[in-house]
């Protein structure tokens, strides 16, 4: 009788797709061949500000299957209030959908708890309870008496700044342009990219390609003019100040105070025309001060005074 194909596609009750291809001959042999559709799996990351998640947990997720956040998290002295997709701000999220896919990244969110002070037998002295020495850093250039010490710790706590080697934070180092959209892309909850940006000098393979796509598509970054973003050039104070700017603007800010902040500094005509307002905006929400009477708009910001800048910023 001869050689006869038939394809189809069929879905199985759980919901895969198969691809049969029969073929009969004689009307008598039947073979039957089958490929399933790869499925294709995700990872989670959980930023859990200084707490622990007990138990087994999903760190991975499947495309097509509902997979449920853990719920056993636990921080001394606070109430866990739930997952969200940003540390400030963002939606609280308690499991991850079928239809969703991409990487994700969510945030513990955290109440702090207020014990009543233990009953008094009278006649007995109290002692006043210390707080608890801080978590040390991992970092041994960092040092408790830094006057930076804290905002390091802050933004490392936050999971918006690493160190810049194993042991190392570099504070007096120069933050380049790379190292700004990924601490800012990391704040915004470090959105999904589906696409890569334009600029030439960015490899889609590099650990700053999403935060710099994701930073160019929201207008917070633009690049040099000739298709170069820069991404290894240190940031001026000036510049981290637009930045920093538009980033508040993607955020939802609205309204920009439009007094007059920069006229005790010496050195504002040394601004460039593009960061004078934003200059304006973060002097006075006391985000930026000056060195002396100077605003020194052209001197390259130190990842210690970013993270500084940055703490103020998030608790102003």
């Amino acid at each position: 009788v001869g050689l006869a194909s038939y394809d189809n596609t069929f879905v199985l009750s759980d919901g895969t797709s198969v691809y049969p291809r029969i073929r009969i001959r004689d009307r008598a042999d039947v073979v039957c061949t089958a490929g399933e559709t790869p499925v294709k799996t995700w990872n989670i990351t959980y930023v859990t500000d200084g707490g622990t998640i007990g138990g087994l947990y999903p760190v991975t997720y499947t495309e097509g299957t509902v997979t449920v956040l853990p719920t056993d998290v636990t921080k001394p002295g606070y109430t866990f209030l739930g997952w969200f997709t940003a540390y400030t701000g963002g939606v609280q999220v308690r499991q991850i959908e079928a239809t969703e896919t991409g990487d994700k990244t969510f945030y513990a969110r955290w109440h702090k708890t207020v014990l009543p002070p233990p009953p008094v037998t009278p006649g007995t002295p109290v002692t006043p309870a210390r707080p608890a020495a801080p978590v040390g850093l991992p970092f041994a250039d960092v040092s408790g008496s830094d006057w930076f010490y804290n905002d390091v710790r802050y933004v490392y706590e936050k999971g918006i700044m690493d160190g810049t080697g194993a042991d190392r934070f570099s504070p007096n180092a120069p933050l380049t342009r790379a190292m700004i959209v990924t601490i800012l892309y990391r704040m915004a909850g470090s959105p999904a990219m589906s696409g890569a940006s334009d600029f030439k000098d960015v490899d889609s393979n590099k650990w700053f390609a999403k935060a710099v796509a994701w930073a160019a598509a929201n207008g917070i970054v633009n690049g040099y003019g000739s298709g170069l973003f820069g991404p290894n050039d240190p940031v001026t104070r000036e510049q981290l100040a637009a930045i920093l700017y538009r980033y508040a603007v993607y955020g939802g800010m609205t309204a920009v105070t439009l007094e007059e902040n920069l006229g005790s500094f010496a050195d504002t005509a040394q601004l460039s025309a593009y960061a004078i307002q934003a200059m304006n905006w973060a002097v006075g929400q006391g985000l930026i001060n000056g060195s002396g009477s100077n605003l020194v708009p052209k001197a390259q910001a130190t990842r210690a005074q970013v993270a500084a800048i940055i703490h103020r910023y998030l608790e102003r």
